[in-house]
């Protein structure tokens, strides 16, 4: 059986836009439905970034840092206003929640959705 790699997902809408982060160690595939959803049912534009080192072999995950993973949500923000997109929203799960806060603080945001966040750093 052959599986596909995950790749970003990038859904055209209207100028309202849904930045959805998906959780460590996984990958884009945690987000693809909802995006799809959410784009057809209010025709918002839906962008799933990839995390480096995400949707591979767990080993690539050892080259890259959350410092990596911060820099992929920045970008994701940034490419959503190339694409004409005027208000975004944002949703978050797990570390992408934590990544949805961190941009709340940094970044015009016009809604925020965050599920199953990390709330210290014990297991």
């Amino acid at each position: 059986m052959h599986i596909r790699p995950a790749k970003e997902l990038f859904l055209k809408g209207n100028d309202k836009g849904i930045l959805l982060l998906h959780s460590y160690t996984s990958h884009t595939r945690d987000m693809k439905k909802l995006a799809e959803y959410l784009n057809k049912q209010i025709d918002c534009t839906c962008y799933v970034p990839l995390f480096n080192g995400h949707g591979e072999q767990s080993e690539s995950l050892l080259t890259t840092t959350i410092h990596d993973w911060w820099k992929d949500v920045q970008e994701a923000y940034d490419f959503l206003q190339t694409q004409g997109v005027k208000k975004i929203s944002v949703i978050g799960l797990s570390v992408g929640g934590i990544f949805t806060l961190k941009l709340a603080q940094e970044k015009p945001i016009d809604r925020l959705i965050v599920m199953s966040v990390p709330k210290d750093r014990t297991p």
